[in-house]
């Protein structure tokens, strides 16, 4: 089975969560898994995150930026943009 594990925070990190992360993806790698780690990019970096969180199985972990949000338009913006 491909299985595609989303993270919310970032790996590496200081945090318990990525340690359940990584181990619940190791544990699918050793079932015959095919999974894939999709996580943020943390202000952390370890050369080997693997070796790092003590997993066997290698499986890739793919770096997502964070999502851009639009800038809040603040009442005198949406005043001034209706004065034109």
């Amino acid at each position: 089975m491909r299985i595609a594990y989303l993270h919310g925070g970032s790996i590496p990190s200081f945090f318990a969560n990525g340690v359940h992360v990584m181990r619940m993806c190791d544990a699918f790698t050793a079932a015959g898994h095919d999974a894939t780690l999709y996580s943020l990019p943390g202000s952390y970096t370890d050369a080997d995150p693997y070796e790092y969180y003590g997993v066997r199985h290698r499986f890739p972990i793919r770096l997502v930026p964070p999502p851009t949000t639009p800038r809040p338009v603040t009442a005198s913006a949406a005043r001034t943009s209706m004065d034109c």
